[in-house]
């Protein structure tokens, strides 16, 4: 809401250019990846301090450590140094299913998307069953706009876990991409939200899209359903602004499309 909310606000001339970055914004907060369960703190301390009191380290010890120190640092935001431990956890372990995972979602932060996939794929291949994993691979493509491939392995992630509730608001978000917007509600609703709720997240989906009418089709159904929520009304006003401003940009652009071309004519004439 908040972004449509600037948009309306914007001036026209500012409007044209802002609105392909508010609305990867939006895409961006509607959705989330990332299930995995922190480990203390104190149990990365007493790594360190175990790791230091020995002289002979196996490569595992060496992982290991690696492993805790990059969680330390992914935790704090700290997304180079979480990268560069974790690939140092994988000189050692190659095959450490979780080590990958990490990694992947920490590239994906860092925009690095090409590499991000190779270690998804290898998370998958080293923990085959676990439902996360695909569910951040499929949030990861969808923020590509790979739309059928997120969409394959969010379905993979429910497959393996139905009650994955993150899955399917993902997978709810990669529907609305297409014209199946019941099967898309669907998915809000096992996700865990309302019928009500599951309404507004199509609309927000369809307003990112410019799809105007069925993005307001969505807030008056919303409206019917819980008609105490005010926050329809201010959503519908800052709809109809938003499209009234998009409107006189286009009606603005075809008046000096039409001059140029006039322009263009006269001076041939003239030649």
């Amino acid at each position: 809401m908040e972004s449509m909310k600037l948009m309306a606000n914007l001036p026209v001339r500012q409007l044209r250019n802002a609105i392909p970055l508010l609305l990867c914004i939006s895409f961006i907060q509607l959705t989330g990846c990332g299930g995995y369960r922190e480990r203390g703190t104190g149990d990365i301390q007493n790594q360190q301090a175990e790791f230091g009191s020995k002289k002979h380290f196996s490569a595992k010890e060496h992982a290991d450590v690696y492993f805790s120190l990059a969680r330390s640092a992914e935790k704090q935001g700290n997304l180079q140094e979480a990268i560069r431990l974790y690939k140092a956890t994988l000189q050692k372990q190659p095959k450490q299913g979780e080590a990958n995972w990490r990694l992947a979602i920490c590239l994906d932060k860092s925009g690095n998307f090409q590499e991000s996939a190779y270690h998804y794929q290898s998370a998958i291949k080293l923990m085959p069953g676990n439902p996360e994993i695909f569910c951040d691979y499929g949030y990861s493509l969808s923020l590509q706009k790979k739309w059928e491939e997120s969409e394959i392995n969010l379905k993979q992630s429910i497959a393996i876990k139905p009650d994955l509730k993150r899955a399917h608001n993902n997978l709810g978000l990669v529907l609305v991409q297409g014209s199946n917007l019941d099967e898309a509600r669907r998915e809000f609703q096992l996700g865990g939200l309302n019928l009500a709720d599951a309404h507004w997240n199509l609309g927000q989906m369809l307003v990112s899209q410019s799809r105007w009418g069925e993005a307001r089709t969505e807030f008056e159904k919303m409206k019917v359903i819980a008609p105490e929520d005010t926050k329809i009304g201010k959503e519908l006003m800052s709809l109809n602004r938003l499209v009234a401003k998009l409107d006189t940009i286009q009606n603005s652009d075809k008046a000096d499309h039409h001059l140029a071309k006039a322009s263009a004519i006269k001076s041939a004439e003239m030649k």
